[in-house]
């Protein structure tokens, strides 16, 4: 038996589980997209959390946002949290929704430097909070922006979204057990596919925005997840090495619930903001 043959026959031996590959694939994108996934919030009491995306620009530090989350604050309000240096722990929603504790108002989170405010056009609703450049990289991750890490918000590609919605974040932003409070943040993801414009459609322009879909319920709608990432990944190639490189494809801003669908704004967007600081 020449050493072809055994290779053939050890593959029908022990078969390539493909689904249980695409799901320990699909761990190791989140655990990399939970880098660059965050929590907006702020010292006031009202404000409505949102999800951010540090990023690096040339050499310069910034928070990607939406517009509407950040604009009726000032920026010595807003605070921040993000992952821990630990593995992140995959639960169901419905285990979320049921944790134990209260909402708890969370001023003592983290302050980040920031030295500017930037703002699009309101219906491109997109918003740059640019850092002083004495931010660490070492406490935070930043994802580095460039040709080769963005991608065009082609229909039929196929995305994932992570951010913080309100009603499974909120529960977990402050758990209370006993006299100790948790400092977590829970983020909820989900898989979302880019289609075709569509017409009469509130505040969408086709040359700013991008519809992708959504099957979410009443449970997990978007409040909070405003600013997340679209992000797509790469596919790799049979038989090499895959490494988790993923890409950002655009940041989602709005909601059309009767619809199903999630509003995008395009990278082209961003990239124009960037390059005119």
């Amino acid at each position: 038996m020449n050493k072809k043959t055994e290779r053939m026959k050890e593959k029908v031996k022990n078969p390539i589980n493909k689904k249980a590959l695409y799901k320990e694939a699909e761990k190791a994108i989140v655990e990399k997209i939970g880098w660059y996934s965050i929590v907006i919030t702020a010292t006031e009491e009202n404000f409505e959390h949102g999800t951010g995306i540090p990023i690096v620009y040339k050499g310069k530090y910034f928070i990607v946002a939406t517009r509407h989350n950040i604009t009726k604050i000032s920026p010595e309000k807003l605070r921040f949290h993000w992952r821990l240096n630990k593995p992140l722990i995959v639960k169901s929603v419905d285990e979320i929704a049921s944790m134990p504790g209260k909402v708890l108002y969370r001023p003592n989170w983290r302050k980040l430097p920031i030295k500017q405010v930037l703002k699009s056009s309101y219906l491109a609703d997109l918003a740059l909070l640019k850092l002083d450049d004495s931010v660490s990289e070492d406490k935070l991750a930043f994802f580095d922006i460039s040709v080769d890490s963005v991608r065009k918000s082609i229909p039929k590609t196929k995305t994932i979204l992570m951010g913080y919605p309100g009603k499974l974040a909120k529960p977990a932003l402050a758990i209370e057990k006993k006299d100790k409070i948790v400092n977590e943040a829970v983020f909820y993801y989900d898989l979302s596919e880019i289609i075709e414009p569509q017409d009469s459609l509130e505040n969408f322009d086709p040359k700013i925005h991008f519809l992708a879909t959504c099957d979410w319920d009443s449970l997990t709608k978007p409040q909070g997840m405003s600013g997340c990432g679209f992000w797509v990944w790469d596919k790799g190639e049979p038989d090499k090495l895959w490494l988790p490189k993923i890409y950002l494809v655009g940041i989602q801003s709005g909601y059309y619930p009767r619809k199903k669908l999630l509003k995008g704004i395009r990278m082209e967007i961003l990239l124009d903001m960037l390059k005119a600081i």
